[in-house]
């Protein structure tokens, strides 16, 4: 009785790891939870910097494009799985991807800049000039 319970229990382990992994294949490309993940930080020199975990792919599989305060990001990851080998689990989704990241703060798309290292995809710009904090002197 034993056995089968805990047959039972690892089936349904397994299960739910299959419909997570179909769960997560569909997420919004707007998600903070879709592919690649990103982190975005207002610097105190009034910079707007974006950066992206995208191991694995080369900059040329990578578009960045800039529109009504939002950069498109979207690529191609490929398989590079071992050969003649059965895989038993897959946690990395492979295939063409697209992510929306939507800037809360205007900038100035003619300083955008991008850099790729060590599967680390930098996006900086600067802040437009109304949105730069002033300091307001009292007459």
């Amino acid at each position: 009785m034993s056995t089968s319970i805990t047959r039972l229990f690892n089936d349904l382990a397994s299960m739910q790891e299959t419909f997570n992994v179909l769960l997560n294949s569909n997420i919004n490309e707007n998600s903070s939870l879709s592919f690649p993940f990103a982190n975005i930080y207002q610097t105190e020199d009034s910079k707007v910097r974006v950066s992206i975990a995208m191991p694995g792919i080369t900059p040329d599989n990578i578009d960045i494009t800039w529109h009504q305060n939002k950069f498109q990001i979207s690529g191609q990851r490929d398989n590079k799985g071992i050969k003649n080998a059965q895989q038993l689990r897959s946690e990395r989704g492979f295939g063409k991807f697209k992510k929306v990241i939507d800037i809360k703060t205007r900038i100035n798309p003619d300083t955008v800049t991008a850099t790729y290292e060590n599967g680390l995809l930098l996006i900086s710009a600067d802040l437009a000039e109304d949105e730069k904090p002033r300091k307001i002197q009292i007459d």
